[in-house]
């Protein structure tokens, strides 16, 4: 979805990144998206078989 957005709705030098990013305000991790669902399956707060859809309207994209 962000790549998609990327290339049709954003400016050459106002594009960032096409990665997703989450900050975890609990464990204080600033990770990649797909990082923060891989821990909370490993903390098994997710059975492993979660699947999406899934309401990412807390993540955000940032280039570092």
């Amino acid at each position: 979805m962000v790549t998609e957005i990327n290339a049709t709705q954003v400016d050459t030098q106002d594009k960032l990144t096409d990665q997703v990013y989450h900050y975890d305000v609990t464990d204080k991790v600033f990770e990649k998206a797909s990082r923060y669902e891989d821990r909370r399956i490993e903390k098994e707060e997710l059975p492993v078989e979660y699947d999406y859809p899934y309401d990412d309207s807390h993540f955000f994209y940032l280039d570092l």
